[in-house]
């Protein structure tokens, strides 16, 4: 994977856990389709298994190890790739 531009802490992925929770129920959010759908709650679960490691809970601010991180960051690729199939924003047109 490549270099991030932020360090990913505990503290960072409570504030995207968060803020995609209010996104997706509060305000409305992006229409799942059943494709996207299991991308993004399988992305959600291995965010949370992040958010209740114990260690990482009493190290809020340190970064967390990249390969740690790297299964959360894979399904968040899944579901990009899902999004872009469903909104078509991947087709590649002549005109």
């Amino acid at each position: 994977m490549g270099g991030r531009a932020k360090a990913v802490t505990h503290e960072v992925l409570t504030s995207v856990s968060d803020k995609t929770r209010e996104w997706y129920y509060a305000e409305g959010g992006l229409y799942l389709t059943a494709a996207s759908r299991k991308p993004y709650f399988s992305w959600k679960k291995a965010m949370q298994a992040l958010l209740d490691d114990p260690d990482l809970q009493r190290h809020r601010d340190r970064p967390i190890p990249p390969e740690a991180v790297d299964h959360m960051v894979r399904t968040l690729s899944e579901l990009h790739a899902s999004l872009s199939e469903d909104l078509d924003t991947r087709r590649k047109t002549l005109f």
